[in-house]
């Protein structure tokens, strides 16, 4: 009974939630979406100790003294910080994340928009230089948002109650920048998602191909790069930019923001561009020295929020006075309506998070996919794998694996897009004589005959449910020309009912595969032509456990060279989960091009 609790889905799911995030806040370090990620920290401690040497030169002490001292670092201010961290990590996952606005979800919304308003896309082709500019105007928007939100949590006194959270810290490291309230990361996270969902909702609207940001250690490059001295923001050591302040908000900037001199309260509230501030009237430049002698709230209250409780719990309860105060009715009026209209706008994804974070059409129960469809979901992939042997390293689910993968990732780029379950089976092979990979055993070959078939049948029933772009997608070259053939003939009769059949061949092959290898920065010798450098490195990318890294060396296959041979060639030993990610965009995004532009008309008979 008891093993078969553990081993329920509920209980894996439940195991996820909870195990995951607190995972992550623990191996911090690891994690390349946290600011604590090992590079952003060697470039704090770096250019930490620069700025203690050009900004607090005559200063009394080593850098180890200032800045790394047990009254900082253990103060219980800091204490608080660290218990907060990671009982937060887990209230982050579970109570936040699902109320947030899907950015995705906006930008698709904003695309549809301008759509219905001034037409279909214009289709044009992105190049370097709309990179570059989506890559800056991504960053001006994300920057914006984070100011307004941060704005409105100063200056509506319901919410400075939660702002509160933060600013009671007495000490600043790194960690201080999680002691944040739900209720304010809430409204930060919903505000910005709203901004960047404009400018990206607009490039999906006038590109015909997908654009994506430079990036700079996963994340937009200029958000990746402020990235690397952002926690010194939260660190007491005195760094300017020089001739760029006023303009660009250096760590000196946001911890006058952090001073307890009312002189200073509610300055400098940006957190990468100063224009924002210079705008608004809350621009204070920092001196040459240090001009912060205290941080925290300097209301005399400072010392009561050294509890988790007190941090969580305290700011509901002085929202609740003040909104029950004749004086502050107004106010509270005003900002419960923000608060009511964000968790308005975020209830229906949290009610309906089961089928609108998922494209996959068997995870949905009926009367959803209807409404999926009726809402203008009417595209639907069909992806096509195989079972067949590949070689010593690898297991038989490779195609299915890296196919689910791709078609999911395809479907959410291309928006409206489902996808159905994945045909298992493809052409593999005679069975007499045995051929090709049914020479191997645990080979699944199907014949021409019943695959078309299946498809056949397969594109019948989704046809029938409403959906009007039915596309194949394979991943396995056996069932290629299987796919063209039956998109030309089903086109023929399913045409004229407004259905479109897609061969969707350009991912199977969007280039020689000598010019991708090459491109995703491979050696085209090294490719083999079955189970070798490349299928590896795709599967590593997708599903790792499915392979056998100690059997990878072509040293290891002596034992399989009789007849039929080991059935893998080239040098899976030099594959990569970055080179199986780089191989598998270049086909995604040869695939999402298809469907975004011309080349996805059905094969005319």
């Amino acid at each position: 009974m008891a093993a078969d609790l553990a081993s329920s889905p509920l209980m894996m799911d439940l195991l996820t939630t909870v195990v995951r995030p607190v995972a992550r806040a623990l191996f911090f370090f690891l994690d390349r979406s946290s600011p604590l990620y090992w590079p952003y920290l060697l470039a704090t401690l770096l250019l930490g100790w620069l700025g203690w040497r050009w900004f607090e030169r005559g200063t009394p002490g080593s850098f180890r003294s200032r800045h790394f001292s047990r009254g900082q670092w253990w103060h219980p201010s800091a204490r608080a910080d660290y218990r907060y961290y990671l009982v937060n990590a887990l209230v982050f996952a579970v109570i936040v994340v699902p109320l947030v606005l899907s950015s995705a979800w906006l930008a698709d919304a904003v695309a549809s928009a301008l759509a219905f308003g001034f037409g279909a896309s214009p289709g044009w082709s992105a190049g370097v230089g709309t990179k570059l500019v989506y890559t800056l105007l991504f960053f001006v928007a994300y920057d914006l948002g984070r100011w307004l939100a941060h704005t409105l949590l100063h200056d509506v006194p319901l919410l400075w109650e939660f702002h509160k959270v933060h600013h009671s810290a007495e000490v600043l490291t790194p960690i201080t920048a999680f002691r944040v309230h739900p209720v304010d990361l809430l409204l930060t996270l919903t505000v910005t998602a709203v901004l960047t969902s404009l400018v990206t909702g607009l490039f999906l609207y006038l590109y015909a191909d997908a654009v994506t940001a430079f990036t700079f250690l996963g994340a937009n490059f200029v958000i990746g790069l402020s990235g690397l001295i952002a926690n010194l923001k939260h660190w007491q050591v005195w760094f300017r930019y020089g001739p760029l302040d006023g303009w660009w908000i250096s760590p000196a900037h946001h911890q006058i923001h952090h001073s307890a001199n009312p002189a200073h309260w509610g300055k400098n509230r940006g957190f990468e561009l100063g224009i924002w501030d210079r705008w608004y009237g809350s621009l204070h430049v920092p001196a040459a020295t240090n001009e912060v002698t205290a941080m925290g709230l300097g209301d005399g209250t400072d010392g009561q929020w050294h509890s988790v409780r007190t941090l969580y719990f305290a700011p509901f309860v002085a929202a609740w006075k003040r909104l029950t105060r004749r004086g502050d009715a107004a106010t509270g009026t005003v900002a419960s309506t923000i608060l009511i209209a964000v968790m308005l706008m975020a209830a229906p994804r949290v009610q309906a998070a089961a089928e609108a974070s998922t494209v996959q059409l068997d995870e949905l129960t009926w009367p959803e996919l209807a409404e999926r469809i009726k809402a203008g979901a009417t595209t639907v992939l069909i992806p096509i794998g195989g079972i067949e042997q590949n070689g010593p390293a690898m297991a038989f689910a490779k195609h299915n694996a890296i196919v689910r993968a791709a078609a999911d990732t395809i479907a959410r780029r291309v928006g409206q897009t489902l996808v159905a379950p994945v045909i298992p089976f493809s052409p593999a092979g005679g069975t007499a004589p045995r051929t090709a990979h049914m020479q191997w055993p645990g080979t699944i070959s199907l014949r021409d005959t019943t695959m078309t078939a299946v498809l056949d049948d397969a594109v019948t029933s989704l046809a029938l449910a409403g959906f009007t772009r039915i596309v194949l997608m394979g991943d396995h070259g056996g069932s290629q020309p299987l796919q063209a053939a039956l998109a030309q003939k089903l086109n023929a009769t399913l045409g004229t009912r407004g259905v479109t059949i897609v061969h969707l061949d350009r991912y199977y092959e969007p280039a020689p595969l000598a010019e991708r290898v090459k491109a995703a920065g491979a050696d085209p010798a090294d490719a083999g032509d079955h189970a070798g450098l490349v299928d590896t490195s795709e599967l590593l990318a997708v599903a790792p456990a499915l392979v056998r890294r100690d059997r990878l060396a072509p040293e290891r296959w002596a034992p399989y060279r009789t007849p039929p041979g080991p059935g893998s060639s080239g040098r899976p030993d030099k594959a990569s989960v970055e080179l199986g990610q780089r191989l598998l965009q270049q086909r995604i995004d040869a695939a999402v091009a298809q469907l975004q532009a011309g080349s996805a008309k059905p094969s005319q008979p």
